[in-house]
């Protein structure tokens, strides 16, 4: 242990946990005895012996030690120091990532520091980097659910003071009157309340039990499990509680360490996730995602989004894992979803036509054909300037920079550990949705007309010509494309919230209509549950926004009570094709040894038999007496054929050689060849025939094919 103290040094990555070198560098004889008396107070010499110690035997050494030292180490303290030694040795030993900064580490710990939250999730992965152990048992299901948070806009004016006009008047369920009435007198039973409501007595002098409330935001308490407090029609009073709740005072560096900060640690620990801003237009959606800085270059730079943060703390980690000896490859794509049209923001094509387009663009986006690579942030910024740049964006009377469209960011990384042999790849979806609005309130139904006309007499009145008619209708036409795609999106999430319970109680479960809308067709890997999602709804807290408040709170609601099993992700198609190729190329090199070893020439004999069909029953006549018109007698005259066929079978021999010894192997091949064809043709490639080396091509199998296609022509000719 002195030995190991002397030669441990510090550890860049426990900084708090590791000694200090004027505690190791004692020369006393006694002095490891005092250090281990005081172990109390210096719990590292434990961590120093843990770190040769398995891991079954690090958890459990720590729950057999006497009281002082369990007082010490706190293995029962979730936010202790012994689980974050725990997950500092896990991070290190099997390649993972975790910032070195101890304010972002607590904060994708649970976000308060949950060290034995976050050790459990990286445990799940540990063996993402390095080889797996032959003898591993498969990783048992993780319940998963998505996380959900909330912000609240800064209001855009006062009218706390006085309901507004637009504002629905709210009446109160039974149950939430009574409620109010027995706390305004606290000696009133429930029963004599009810009859007070149901007799009327209290209208007018109790009107604050009901009729008095319009909707509104009543409160929003920010924080971890914070809430958000409603009155609406039809639902009354109720409190929203999120995973994190953001009030009108967060700020974007907030919000990116609840939200963003942990999906980007997982993403570069070989997790997939999402990030999905969801609210009414205007409700500072595309605000939290990009910031100002896409259109502003003179923005602080405390008001950048939830885009660039993340991809400059991703830049950042693979600079770092880099030098560790990874090789990373980032690319970014861009994308617009507009009703089911998919178009690529950044100028590439999507599918070979518009029909593939809309078949399979979707299949196009998530396989990464439409990405560019990303070496640097100056790269992303570039990206995503000319993204904003082709957006849909129009000014309504609700948002003067309105997205008319939804928008997706995915970033995409493939790294590879100097221990292994092949390449993790993530991915991370950075969806800024279309916000739901009703044209009542956006004016996307002004200015519409309908085309035609009508005859007064002999003058034609109003004539709209198509071109115009589509013009106008162009707000609302965006409109629709939004709202169809959220209304697809909360089905979605409606169905995932009801199949746990369907099969827990044995009933058949819903069907998931990811394939109702382009959107959720792109946003269907983020919700299968092989990755990490989170939701932020965005909402505003004024009075005239409170219905549409209370239903984007809804929405977050929804999202949080869904579940599902999360496993290890499935291999990718083209991963899973690649390999099937790699082992069909090593059967067709062990066969073709096989038929160069086997086959031989031979010389041999075969009888062949021809048909040959002959029709010249009518013969010819030669006249000797007539003369032929370029002189001389003898013209030949070609009498009429009967129409009777002559067919005449021709056999003769032919010599030649021939492989043998090798005919079943050459079948095996044809069978090899055929699958891979097969194979090629599934992943999009032309069928293209094997590209053979000059060893191959020189084998007796080749030659046999030409000499069979040289006959072949003999005979022919």
């Amino acid at each position: 242990l002195k030995h190991r103290l002397h030669r441990g040094g510090r550890n860049p990555r426990s900084d708090i946990l590791t000694a200090p070198a004027d505690m190791a560098m004692e020369a006393e004889p006694d002095a490891l005895r005092r250090i281990m008396l005081g172990a109390s107070s210096c719990p590292f010499v434990f961590f120093r012996v843990f770190e040769f110690l398995p891991w079954r035997q690090r958890v459990h050494m720590a729950l057999g030690l006497c009281k002082s030292l369990r007082a010490s180490l706190e293995p029962g303290d979730e936010h202790g120091q012994y689980w974050q030694w725990l997950c500092q040795r896990l991070v290190s030993e099997h390649l993972l990532h975790l910032p070195e900064d101890i304010d972002k580490a607590r904060a994708i710990a649970g976000g308060d520091g949950n060290w034995r939250l976050l050790f459990t999730e990286l445990w799940a992965v540990r063996h993402r980097f390095l080889p797996s152990p032959a003898a591993a048992a498969p990783a048992a299901p993780e319940t998963s659910r998505l996380m959900a948070y909330c912000r609240v806009r800064p209001h855009a004016y006062d009218d706390s003071s006085a309901a507004s006009p637009q504002a629905a008047r709210v009446a109160l369920p039974l149950h939430q009157r009574v409620a109010l009435l027995r706390r305004g007198d606290p000696g009133l039973s429930q029963r004599e309340a009810v009859q007070r409501l149901m007799s009327g007595a209290e209208v007018g002098a109790h009107a604050g039990a009901g009729d008095g409330f319009t909707a509104s935001v009543l409160s929003v308490t920010p924080g971890s499990s914070g809430s958000v407090l409603t009155v609406s029609p039809g639902i009354g009073i109720r409190n929203w509680q999120f995973d994190e709740v953001f009030d009108e005072t967060s700020t974007q560096r907030g919000v990116f360490r609840q939200c963003g900060l942990r999906l980007a640690n997982d993403f570069l620990n070989g997790t997939s996730g999402a990030l999905i801003v969801y609210g009414q237009t205007g409700s500072g959606k595309t605000h939290t995602m990009f910031g100002p800085h896409i259109v502003d270059d003179d923005a602080p730079l405390a008001e950048e989004g939830l885009v660039p943060r993340v991809a400059r703390e991703i830049l950042e980690a693979m600079a770092v894992r880099q030098a560790e000896g990874f090789e990373m490859q980032l690319g970014a794509s861009i994308v617009e979803v507009f009703g089911n049209d998919v178009s690529d923001l950044l100028g590439g094509r999507i599918g070979t036509n518009r029909a593939a387009q809309h078949r399979m663009g979707h299949r196009y986006i998530l396989e990464g054909q439409c990405e560019v690579p990303i070496a640097d942030f100056a790269a992303l910024e570039d990206v995503l300037r000319r993204g904003e740049a082709a957006k849909r964006q129009a000014s309504t009377a609700m948002n003067e920079r309105s997205s008319r469209a939804h928008t997706i960011v995915m970033l995409r990384l493939r790294q590879r550990s100097p221990a292994a042999e092949k390449f993790v790849e993530s991915s991370l979806s950075l969806v800024d949705l279309g916000g739901s609005e009703r044209v009542s309130k956006s004016g996307a139904n002004e200015n519409l007309r309908a085309p035609g006309g009508c005859v007064s007499g002999e003058e034609q009145l109003g004539p709209v010509p198509w071109r115009e008619y589509y013009h106008c209708r162009q707000r609302i036409t965006e409109t629709n494309n939004i709202n169809k795609g959220l209304l697809t999106l909360k089905r979605c999430i409606q169905a995932l919230k009801e199949r746990p319970k369907c099969l827990r109680a044995g009933r058949e479960p819903p069907r998931v209509p990811f394939y109702d809308s382009k959107l959720t067709q792109l946003l269907e890997p983020a919700l299968s549950g092989q990755a990490r999602t989170a939701f932020v709804v965005c909402c505003s807290g004024e009075n005239t926004h409170a219905e549409e408040t209370v239903q984007t709170l809804r929405f977050g609601k929804l999202c949080i009570s869904v579940e599902q099993e999360r496993t290890e992700r499935e291999p990718d198609t083209s991963a899973v094709v690649s390999q099937a190729l790699e082992q069909i190329d090593r059967e067709l090199r062990d066969v073709e040894s096989e038929i160069r070893s086997k086959e031989r020439w031979e010389w041999r004999r075969r009888t062949e038999v021809h048909v040959v069909d002959e029709m010249d029953t009518g013969g010819a006549l030669v006249n000797k007496d007539e003369v032929m018109e370029l002189g001389g007698f003898g013209a030949v005259e070609i009498l009429k054929d009967d129409g009777t066929s002559k067919r005449q079978e021709v056999e003769h021999e032919v010599w030649g050689q021939v492989l043998v010894g090798a005919e079943a192997e050459n079948e095996r091949r044809e069978e090899l060849l055929r699958r891979r064809q097969v194979l090629l043709g599934g992943m999009g490639a032309s069928p293209e025939p094997m590209p053979v080396s000059a060893e191959v091509a020189a084998s007796p199998a080749a030659i046999v094919a030409e000499s069979h296609a040289a006959s072949s022509l003999a005979v022919a000719c």
